[in-house]
């Protein structure tokens, strides 16, 4: 039986990922951080708790992950951990730096010394790339000029995952992923801010959501997705970078609208008094569901560009992905029925 350690098992991605695998029949094993256990909620909703076997790995504890390595023997291995809140990066930098870094090696040694022939995928990130004009489309070949620490923090993994390649010749995959959601995704991340905001604010008596400049554009695509082409990029692919992404830019904006929908809620936006802020309301009713000032939330404004992921579509073939509207239905459906206990 093929056996698999995803690092972050209790996140968005390796929660996903380990139903992924399980329904593969595939032998799963997870690491978790010591003091975590708040974070088993996306596990448990996906019914998959006692199929996993765990170990408590906390950055800067190398042995005991090279000894976690060294007893279970992957065959795969996903390395999915790490601090990933762009903006929090400003206020706590080193946080960012040390672990990020300080993990990748910690990793990268433990595979070298007991898993050489394992298959390891590292999530990097599209922050890699920096500000690009809308219309640009990003590969791997593009070049890098990250604006944020959690930027500079992955490009140094991004680096360092090519170093034990070429140097050791070990089976390393560096993803480069743009945004991906889910109904479980942190509830920091706007995607899912802006989808809790509007189920509370339409089935309880939440304040209106309060967001900033909703003219940024990112590629967003399906969380689903995503772990599903990682584990098909280790079975049918070779080793290398790899871009993962939709192609398609959408503004928060045209995903707040989009969400609204998706609950039947048709959203109007109108100017107020105030210089930069703009209300939503239902057409039907006038209810107002969501604040935006441009002046607010501002730590992180600029666009990126979209993904080219010509490369990693070669590999898979047509593989067939969720678009924005069905991504908001997904997410908007899983929070009612959290939130009503009743199904959309």
């Amino acid at each position: 039986m093929t056996r698999a350690l995803i690092i972050g098992v209790t996140g968005q991605d390796g929660s996903l990922l380990a139903k992924n695998l399980l329904d593969r029949g595939i032998e799963v094993h997870g690491t978790f951080r010591r003091g975590a256990s708040d974070k088993f909620w996306r596990i448990n909703e996906l019914g998959i708790r006692e199929k996993i076997n765990y170990h408590i790995y906390n950055v800067g504890n190398e042995l005991a992950f090279s000894e976690t390595v060294r007893q279970v023997q992957p065959d795969l291995v996903f390395s999915l951990a790490g601090e990933s809140f762009t903006a929090l990066s400003f206020e706590e930098p080193k946080q960012f730096m040390t672990v990020n870094i300080e993990s990748a090696v910690e990793q990268l040694e433990a595979i070298r010394a007991y898993a050489p022939k394992a298959k390891t995928f590292f999530a990097g990130s599209s922050e890699v790339f920096g500000e690009r004009p809308l219309n640009t489309k990003l590969d791997e070949t593009s070049t890098f000029h990250p604006k944020t620490p959690y930027g500079v923090s992955k490009l140094t993994q991004y680096y360092l995952v090519q170093l034990y390649r070429e140097k050791y010749g070990l089976n390393l995959f560096n993803g480069i992923l743009f945004p991906h959601e889910s109904s479980f995704r942190s509830a920091e991340f706007v995607t899912r801010k802006i989808v809790i905001g509007l189920t509370h604010r339409k089935f309880g008596s939440a304040q209106p959501l309060q967001l900033g400049d909703l003219s940024m554009r990112r590629d967003w695509g399906n969380a689903v997705d995503y772990v599903d082409w990682m584990y098909r990029l280790l079975t049918e692919g070779t080793p290398g970078e790899y871009v993962f992404g939709t192609g398609h830019n959408t503004s928060v904006e045209e995903f707040l609208l989009t969400a609204a929908a998706a609950m039947d809620v048709a959203l109007e936006k109108r100017p107020t008094n105030s210089v930069g802020v703009c209300e939503y309301v239902d057409k039907q009713d006038g209810k107002l569901y969501a604040i935006s000032d441009v002046n607010k939330f501002g730590a992180n404004r600029f666009s990126y560009g979209a993904a080219e992921p010509s490369k990693l579509e070669k590999v898979l073939g047509h593989s067939t992905q969720t678009d924005i509207a069905g991504l908001a239905q997904q997410m908007i459906n899983q929070e009612i029925i959290r939130f009503t206990g009743l199904s959309k």
